[in-house]
């Protein structure tokens, strides 16, 4: 079966915009692998993760979004 899979934020069960959430469902990992990692970059890059999860919040269509459209199946997580 040839499925696409598409990276968005989710917008339902979020602690700030959703993009972590959002990774790990698009990856299949726990979303505290990519909040970890969020963090750890944060450090290591002297801010810039800020920059770019805010960017990725900005670009990233939500989940509620995108079943509007009818890219993707409601799964009701």
């Amino acid at each position: 079966m040839n499925e696409t899979r598409i990276l968005y934020r989710n917008d339902r069960r979020n602690v700030f915009f959703g993009v972590c959430r959002g990774m790990a469902e698009f990856f299949g990992l726990p979303p505290w692998v990519f909040r970890l990692f969020g963090v750890l970059l944060l450090f290591s890059s002297f801010g810039a993760m800020i920059i770019a999860y805010l960017i990725l919040a900005m670009v990233l269509p939500t989940k509620t979004q995108l079943i509007r459209e009818g890219r993707i199946v409601e799964d009701y997580q």
